[in-house]
């Protein structure tokens, strides 16, 4: 398991005392529960992939790397997955909105590398 879990088990308990104040907390405590079994059994992202985000920009896999496009911006959510999140920020050609773009940049990256670093 990784490290952090005991410091979110700590975190998801003060935001479901936080919203407490407010309504019933089971709702959130159920998300709660779910970000973590990804993030911690999984060993995934807190938000599924595809999960969509202000600018158009979503969660991405590339291979066993995670790309989270708000990864950067944990500090302004209060009691966000952010901190625990395996995820990395989204850079590079992961910020191009238009898949079949991303794909064309990314096999031309792959070209270019291969015949820069080839050995053979």
């Amino acid at each position: 398991m990784r490290r952090g879990f005991t410091d979110y088990c700590r975190m998801v308990q003060q935001a479901a005392a936080h919203k407490a104040e407010e309504k019933d907390p089971a709702l959130l405590s159920l998300h709660y529960a779910l970000a973590c079994y990804a993030m911690y059994a999984e060993d995934g992202p807190g938000h599924p992939v595809e999960t969509p985000f202000p600018g158009g920009l979503s969660v991405e896999q590339d291979g066993r790397i995670y790309y989270c496009p708000v990864r950067d911006h944990a500090d302004d959510v209060p009691f966000a997955l952010c901190p625990f999140c395996p995820a990395v920020q989204t850079t590079g050609v992961h910020l191009i909105r238009d898949p079949q773009e991303r794909d064309r940049i990314q096999k031309q990256g792959y070209i270019e590398n291969y015949f820069t670093n080839f050995k053979g």
